[in-house]
């Protein structure tokens, strides 16, 4: 090497040399041109805080060997530079030193404290002349085309960008180009001013267009060829997807549907799609409770660190009966499982599991509150379900009024508390919050996916609400507000409460819809009865119903199901509490079910 040669330098990643690899992330080297600085940047696993981490650089020609076997006269005869550095206490590190050298190829090989082999890249050396050329040609195209055609053309450019390491010439040259185009513009001076970031974009867009355009036949391998550059290899999900030890062939096959044929954009959206789509089908398909278990052991680095705690600490019979309620779960990402496995440890953590209890699905968005009673309010004949609270809540005793209602329907997977144990019993309910529970306890969530339109600007299939008032709307339980709003987040008052109180019961049977009187003069509706000597007298306010809710706040009346506020009154313009709502949804569910243990 001819030391008097000082040049500035642009250093950039091409390839791992050695299959061993101590990094979680990716090791990357630049020049900073303005300073004359060489700098390392990496990450560790977070256990390497505070260790040392040695960056050497060796000269072109050399020839790469492990350490151990390269010895020191030759070592430091090749030795362009050395740099040191500590681990963070994130496990990244950056070194930094000034540099002297020549353009050509280099081997980066990086050593931390407590690791037996150190890493060991190729890079490649760049004038800052030739850096600042190719910087000005790129940023001086305008569009796509007029940046593919100067890479046909200007071959020099095109070996400075490396894409001859790359598969730009089979690729989609103007879609990879558009994107280039787009990232320049959204750079902080509207331009690339680094060839080292210029020159990863170009790595990345190419592998993204090769990605995008892959047959769902490929997939499979082209990911597991891929796992390094995506930044999997050492995940959770892409070892069981290379293993399956609890992916079976149609979750596997559910993973290359799901991710065939779409357009990814990064490297970092498509590893957060093949994360949860391996995660999510694989919990789909896991047919015996003992294996979801070993299942979420394993996928442990996706789940909220404190549900995932105290599900491990309970026995496996517990784990077990979770793991059979997951099952029963509609999990499409993983803030479905997170919520799923949330739920089940409230359903089982204390439960008495000698009895099979009840289970049922609770999405986001927490418990309702609707008009009822706060009495009994029980239909003639039936007695109330016998309940043991699966888990109290922090803010209710066994003296409340609701007490019952809330035990039984947090038994059966229909409320939960907050993320402070608590439910809430004063605080109002909304709409959404009201239809979730009311569905959820009643079972009657199911929709169809395909066929039901969503007219509502106030949801969409991303929101926790979207699925209880699809179902709602297809079942004609549930109209919204207006034609395009459904009112997720408003107050639910009490009229409106008993109207999608009625109009559930129609849903289940269609006796109480009709709610006609018989020839001996008694009424029928769901599975109460009263006879005209048991009909209960109107709220002294009821002329102040809206005419839409009349019907259903008769109906609910006369079925003991909402008995009022005091003195007579029923208040249909108030808004609904989490209690009363949880006390007349728990009515509706005996009314429907019977006298369920």
């Amino acid at each position: 090497m001819n030391k008097k040669v000082r040049l500035l330098f642009i250093l950039f990643l091409v390839s791992l040399l050695f299959t061993q690899n101590i990094f979680a992330s990716e090791c990357r080297a630049v020049i900073d041109s303005d300073k004359g600085l060489l700098i390392v940047t990496g990450s560790l696993d977070t256990k390497g805080y505070g260790r040392n981490v040695t960056v050497e650089l060796i000269s072109p020609g050399h020839i790469a060997k492990p350490s151990q076997q390269t010895n020191e006269d030759e070592l430091n005869e090749s030795l362009v530079a050395v740099f040191t550095g500590t681990v963070d206490y994130d496990g990244s590190f950056t070194v930094a030193e000034k540099v002297n050298g020549s353009t050509g190829n280099y081997i980066a090989r990086v050593y931390a404290d407590g690791f037996v082999n150190p890493i060991e890249r190729a890079v490649t050396l760049i004038s800052s002349q030739d850096a600042a050329a190719s910087l000005n040609k790129v940023n001086s195209t305008g569009n796509s085309s007029e940046l593919a055609n100067l890479l046909e053309q200007d071959k020099e450019l095109y070996s400075c960008l490396q894409l001859d390491k790359t598969d730009y010439n089979i690729g989609s040259k103007n879609d990879i180009c558009n994107v280039i185009i787009s990232r320049k513009q959204n750079q902080p001076a509207g331009k690339y001013e680094s060839l080292s970031i210029l020159i990863s974009d170009f790595q990345e867009s190419v592998f993204l267009d090769k990605f995008n355009r892959m047959s769902k036949s490929n997939l499979e391998s082209f990911i597991k060829s891929s796992a390094q550059t995506l930044n999997i290899e050492s995940s959770a999900a892409y070892k069981e997807f290379k293993n399956q030890t609890y992916m079976g062939a149609k979750a596997k096959n559910a993973v290359l549907s799901a991710m065939s044929g779409k357009i990814y954009t990064s490297y970092n959206e498509i590893k957060t799609d093949f994360i949860e789509q391996t995660v999510v089908n694989t919990v789909e398909f896991i047919e015996h409770n003992s294996l979801m278990c070993s299942f979420l052991e394993s996928a442990a680095e996706y789940l909220n660190i404190s549900n995932f705690n105290t599900y491990k600490n309970l026995s496996s019979a517990r784990q077990e009966l979770i793991a059979e309620y997951i099952k029963k779960c509609n999990v499409k990402t993983i803030d479905d499982l997170n919520q799923a496995v949330y739920n089940g440890v409230i359903l089982y953590e204390n439960a008495d599991i000698e009895k099979e209890n009840e289970s049922g699905i609770s999405g986001g968005g927490g418990s309702l509150g609707g008009a009822v009673s706060s009495g009994k309010g029980m239909a003639s004949g039936y007695n109330p379900p016998e309940t043991k609270a699966v888990s109290l809540f922090s803010d209710l005793d066994g003296s409340h009024w609701a007490y019952q209602s809330f035990a039984y329907l947090k038994n059966i997977g229909a409320v939960q508390g907050d993320e402070y144990g608590k439910c809430n019993p004063d605080v109002n309910i909304t709409r959404a919050e009201f239809l979730k529970i009311m569905l959820t306890a009643l079972n009657l969530t199911d929709y169809n996916k395909e066929n039901t339109v969503n007219t509502f600007m106030d949801s969409n299939p991303q929101m926790w609400n979207y699925p209880y008032i699809m179902a709602a709307k297809e079942k004609g339980i549930a109209k919204g507000i207006s034609e395009n709003e459904f009112g997720c987040d408003e107050l639910i008052t009490r009229e409106d409460a008993a109207v999608l109180s009625y109009n559930s019961i129609k849903v289940y049977n269609n006796s109480a819809a009709n709610n006609t009187q018989s020839s001996d003069g008694s009424y029928t509706g769901g599975n109460t009865e009263y006879s005209n000597k048991d009909m209960v007298k109107a709220f002294s306010d009821e002329q102040s119903v809206s005419g839409y809710a009349s019907e259903a706040v008769e109906f609910l009346r006369n079925s003991k199901i909402i008995n009022g506020v005091g003195n007579g009154n029923f208040m249909p313009k108030n808004n609904l509490t989490r209690a009363e709502a949880v006390k007349i949804i728990y009515e509706l569910r005996v009314m429907q079910k019977g006298p369920e243990q």
